[in-house]
């Protein structure tokens, strides 16, 4: 009796695994004898795939709590082949078969195995949820997909970061980080919404689950990234402060640097935007502060004291003042119309109003170079302390001023800017590079520093202001080594595809990912460089 119970329960269970594995899977590589199709034999191959159908299914199922085929869509076969598909597109889903791009798994550039893997969890996921019979938005459909894919620990690199996005139902990996959150507040979350879209979908399922309408649970999912955000832009605000005032050096005394944030910034988050317009505005006024003082304050000083090299000379000084406070007027009126071209923001195209701001600035900036000499000045503001007195003793004001002239004149020599047209030249291919960073996406923080850098340089490139000591084309040991480098290679991309660099930062808008240059080429960006280097015999 104790055997035939033992056999009973042996059945019982059997019974149950062959019900858990009904389903019938199957994996193709139809196109064994291409470099993608190699590349999935060599690093991923058929069992691996289908084991992770399995368990992608067996992971849905429990994340959904659907514990019973009575709680699952019926799904008999899952198949999954490996072809030759479109251009550009890494996979797509129809009728319980999955289908990926071999052109994509050979083009990637990072751990194949685990982005093949991460697909394969969202695409299996379409199998088995509830679509609230056609009336789901498909950004919450996918979103849910992106969302198993992250709890399983699949989540890729190019993702953008929780609290990215402009609307809760934006799909993938936004829509998948607010779910995340959202089901951080209450444990299922997710599962018994898509149970509740069974057979309709609402909006009201998130206030009937959370107490909370969708667009309040965004808004408070916002707010707790805002902090995140602003920190972002900060950085990215302090990064153009400094690229700027490096630049500012070589303006006239008394100008005010251009602005520091740009509205394509604030466009990003724009529940931000006054926190950070404030902040940024905060920046600017004590920034403008340290260049007033670096401008007309010390000289002021000096003829106060009325010696030194800044109490020679009382017309010049008085001219050069004179100067100084049309230049002030000159600027402070570009500030108020900018701001009066700000305020209108919202009915006229931001971006336009800040380049005939900037379009302004250049012309102003361009005339006043035309008759402005350069002028130096050296102050010891602590003359009675140690080391004020040492400077007195061992340096000296006339000798610090002559060091200001010989560095400049040599720097002119170094790099041949004979005449005023160079220097003009130079500073003018300076402001085109530093403009860019106002106007580019950055991949939301994760493209590499050398591909921003290189982008302002191509630019400074196309607008013809390369300056004689650039390195060659075909230079350089890493695509995204930067600058010029950088810049050559990318203009060599343009010269594949005419507008690759404007498709290229289109695409950084939010995220970024070497991936890009396959998407937009259909050549990883490795295969690029090394033809590059190539043409060059470099």
């Amino acid at each position: 009796m104790a055997n035939m119970m033992y056999f009973l329960s042996f059945l019982a269970i059997l019974s149950t695994l062959q019900a858990i594995h009904a389903v019938e899977y199957s994996v193709a590589n139809n196109v064994p004898t291409t470099p993608g199709g190699i590349r999935f034999t060599n690093e991923i191959g058929l069992e691996y795939s289908k084991q992770t159908l399995i368990s992608a299914t067996e992971f849905t199922w429990h994340l959904f709590k659907q514990n019973s085929e009575a709680d699952r869509r019926t799904t008999p076969k899952l198949s999954l082949f490996i072809e030759t598909i479109g251009a550009g597109q890494v996979a797509f889903f129809n009728n319980d078969e999955i289908h990926i791009n071999a052109n994509y798994i050979q083009g990637f550039s990072g751990d194949v195995k685990k982005e093949i893997t991460g697909i394969l969890y969202h695409k299996v996921v379409y199998s088995w949820q509830w679509n609230g019979n056609g009336q789901a938005p498909e950004g919450l459909i996918n979103g849910i997909a992106d969302f198993v894919r992250l709890k399983a620990g699949y989540a890729s690199d190019y993702w953008r970061q929780p609290g990215s996005g402009n609307k809760w139902d934006e799909g993938y990996d936004i829509t998948a980080r607010f779910l995340d959150y959202c089901n951080g507040l209450r444990n299922g979350f997710v599962a018994e919404l898509n149970k509740k879209m069974r057979t309709r979908y609402s909006d009201n399922f998130f206030f009937e689950l959370l107490g909370k309408t969708v667009d309040q649970l965004w808004r408070e999912y916002k707010a707790k990234y805002k902090s995140i955000h602003i920190r972002n832009l900060r950085a990215r605000i302090d990064r153009q402060r400094n690229a700027t005032q490096e630049a500012g050096d070589l303006l006239p005394e008394g100008a005010d640097p251009p602005d520091f944030i740009s509205p394509s910034e604030l466009s990003r988050a724009p529940d931000q935007r006054e926190a950070v317009k404030e902040e940024a505005e905060g920046e600017e006024k004590a920034e403008a502060a340290r260049w007033q003082r670096r401008g007309g304050g010390g000289g002021e000083r000096a003829e106060e004291r009325g010696g030194g090299i800044e109490g020679e000379g009382g017309g010049q000084r008085r001219r050069h003042r004179r100067r100084r406070q049309r230049l002030l007027k000159l600027f402070k009126e570009l500030k108020r119309r900018q701001h009066q071209l700000q305020k209108k923001a919202t009915k006229y195209n931001s971006i336009m109003a800040n380049v005939m701001y900037f379009l302004s600035f250049l012309a102003i900036l361009s005339t006043l170079q035309a008759i402005h000499a350069v002028e130096y000045s050296v102050t010891n503001n602590v003359p009675t302390t140690p080391g004020g007195i040492r400077f007195t003793n061992e340096i000296g004001l006339e000798y610090s001023k002559q060091t200001l002239i010989s560095a400049t004149e040599f720097t002119w020599r170094l790099f041949q800017q004979n005449s005023k047209a160079d220097r003009r030249k130079e500073i003018t291919g300076i402001l085109y590079h530093e403009v860019v960073h106002s106007w580019q996406w950055d991949g939301n923080g994760q493209a590499p520093r050398g591909l921003i850098d290189g982008i302002a340089d191509f630019v400074r490139l196309k607008a013809g202001y390369v300056p004689d000591y650039w390195r060659q084309p075909g230079s350089g040991n890493k695509w995204d080594e930067s600058y010029d480098i950088t810049a050559w290679f990318l203009d060599y991309c343009n010269g594949l595809r005419n507008g690759f660099v404007a498709e290229l930062n289109k695409k950084m808008r939010t995220g970024y990912s070497d991936n890009f240059f396959f998407e937009l080429l259909e050549k990883t960006v490795d295969q690029l460089w090394s033809e590059y280097k190539a043409k060059y015999n470099t």
